[in-house]
């Protein structure tokens, strides 16, 4: 299934990076900032400001990343017993 990442979309991943959320469920998979970094094109520094909300991603990279958050949301809940 392809899903749309619309601007509305976007807006949710920020509120996720200002809340931590983002970088919560990163912890929970065990990836690294540079491992995200690399799968969704941006540098580990960037990344890292984003996750604390430093910086807004624009829509591109926020569907990026939204599409990371989304596959490891669904593997934390997959592993739960």
């Amino acid at each position: 299934m392809d899903i749309d990442y619309s601007i509305a979309d976007a807006a949710v991943l920020r509120q996720a990076c200002q809340s931590g959320v983002l970088r919560s469920v990163r912890l929970q998979v065990g990836a690294t900032q540079s491992e995200w970094a690399a799968a969704v094109g941006c540098t580990a520094s960037a990344l890292s400001l984003i996750e604390r909300g430093k910086v807004v991603p624009r829509t591109e990279l926020a569907a990026r990343l939204a599409r990371v958050l989304t596959s490891a949301i669904l593997a934390v809940e997959l592993a739960r017993p």
